[in-house]
């Protein structure tokens, strides 16, 4: 993720793909339901990244898995204190299908 706000709390959603819904500042392109992995804090650059491991809850097993061939969206949520609003906002979405 590139673009956010330096210093701030981020966390990367995932879902099934939805059509777009206002949320926030922006507008959520994922889910529902979604499911997050663990945060992250936004890099001076206003960069902020965080490793997929499909071997962990909840990408790994259980509700929120990722399965071969089933369409997802992965968002990254980000805090924006000084935006007007809800003080919140979202990267672009990415779809893709995880293979096998």
């Amino acid at each position: 993720m590139t673009g956010a706000v330096p210093g701030q709390a981020g966390l990367i959603l995932h879902g099934g793909p939805s059509s777009a819904v206002p949320f926030g500042d922006g507008v959520r392109c994922n889910g529902p339901p979604a499911w997050r992995l663990p945060a992250v804090v936004v890099d001076g650059d206003g960069a902020a990244e965080s490793a997929l491991d499909c071997s962990v809850p909840p990408a790994g097993f259980g509700p929120g898995q990722l399965l071969p061939g089933v369409p997802c969206g992965i968002q990254f949520w980000y805090r924006d204190p000084a935006a007007a609003g809800a003080g919140f906002n979202l990267s672009d979405a990415l779809l893709f299908t995880p293979c096998p």
